[in-house]
């Protein structure tokens, strides 16, 4: 898991969009949003309904127990998700931990994270830590841009974005 490097397409399971439906549990992968083009839709009958798929991919990668993941779940990622889905940009949670170091987070942590911070972006675990144990570097949240043409990571954060930093520089260069 570097800049440059192409990431895995993996399997999750979680919700569309939870702020809308928090009892339907759907398997997500990072191929669901691959957009070669640029300008693909998905298809009719798409749990993420017929929409354009994202040109950037936001992947936030949270745990329960972490102070500063709950800041950026409440603060942060509402107001950006805001500015830059209308932009071409989707997130997506990845809840990792529960409220335990290293205790993988389960569909009912999701639900009430997702219910806690009114989560309107596709949400997910990762049981087997696959996402987390390649990006992580010993501290969350881990925040990634991935450009969703490509599927290259694009920018790897550990910890809350600031504002003008290079993170939102790669989020915008793959917008614009």
């Amino acid at each position: 898991g570097a800049v440059g490097s192409v990431i895995p397409n993996l399997p999750f399971r979680g919700f569309v969009n939870p702020s809308l439906d928090r009892t339907t549990e759907v398997e997500i992968a990072l191929s669901d949003f691959y957009n070669p083009t640029g300008e693909d839709a998905y298809p009719p009958g798409s749990p993420f309904g017929e929409k354009q798929k994202p040109r950037a991919l936001w992947i936030n990668v949270s745990a329960v127990w972490c102070g500063p993941c709950q800041y950026e779940s409440a603060e942060i990622l509402p107001e950006e998700y805001a500015l830059y889905a209308p932009r071409g940009a989707e997130l997506l949670l990845v809840l990792a931990d529960s409220a335990v170091v290293g205790d993988p987070a389960k569909i009912t942590h999701l639900d009430s994270w997702t219910k806690k911070y009114a989560a309107a972006w596709p949400s997910v675990i990762d049981p087997p830590h696959t996402l987390a144990n390649q990006f992580q570097g010993g501290q969350y949240p881990v925040n990634i841009v991935v450009d969703t043409e490509t599927m290259i990571v694009r920018a790897i954060l550990n910890g809350i974005p600031e504002e003008g930093s290079g993170f939102y520089s790669a989020l915008e260069a793959e917008l614009d």
